[in-house]
């Protein structure tokens, strides 16, 4: 583990509620103090937060909340809870890929999109 993903860890262990969570804003000032940066923009925090998620013992306990922010829940029942949006947003998405997709196996393209492949070939 980088030190940025450690750092990352250190922090959100000390939030333990959704009422006591932390914010991004938040978070990048803190990991900015700590490793004594300048970043501006949080991604890498964002890309370590999901690689702890999915690689950490800890980490997988690290939930959003709904009003924003993040906490270390305190159960994996509280885990799940805050869990739940995500996988009806997958759900959702991945129905409505389903739906597309089939949708364009059953049509052809439309003219406009023909038209374009035409041009690109001619040229």
């Amino acid at each position: 583990m980088d030190s940025l993903t450690q750092v990352v860890l250190d922090i959100v262990l000390q939030y333990r509620s959704p009422e006591e969570r932390i914010s991004r804003p938040a978070m990048l000032e803190r990991v900015n103090e700590a490793l004594r940066m300048d970043m501006r923009d949080d991604k890498p925090i964002r890309e370590a937060v999901n690689w702890l998620r999915a690689n950490h013992p800890q980490g997988c306990y690290i939930v959003s909340s709904l009003d924003g922010g993040m906490f270390v829940a305190r159960s994996r029942a509280e885990a799940k809870e805050y869990m739940a949006p995500d996988w009806s947003r997958v759900s959702k998405l991945s129905q409505r890929l389903r739906a597309q997709d089939a949708l364009m196996e059953r049509n052809e393209a439309p003219q406009w999109v023909q038209e374009t492949k035409q041009m690109e070939m001619a040229i």
